[in-house]
């Protein structure tokens, strides 16, 4: 929230493999309790490869907000 610690938000990541037909998977994240406004996932990807993973943030009283990026896993 530009810049300021949140808690508070439903945080969910959103996982989907590009150039393959495999299923989206889709993870939430917690707050750690000794981080304030932090965050925290793990994902378990199947394979090496291209993925996009979107991170949806739900803030009780905003408009939700939505970030996608690609991460590319080699050996």
């Amino acid at each position: 929230d530009r810049d300021k610690a949140v808690d508070g938000a439903e945080v969910r990541f959103v996982v989907r493999m590009l150039h393959m037909s495999m299923t989206t998977r889709s993870y939430s994240a917690t707050r750690p309790t000794s981080l304030t406004g932090s965050y925290a996932a793990t994902a378990t990807l199947p394979m090496f490869g291209r993925y996009l993973i979107a991170v949806l943030i739900d803030i009780p009283g905003k408009p939700p907000v939505t970030h996608a990026f690609k991460v590319n896993l080699n050996l």
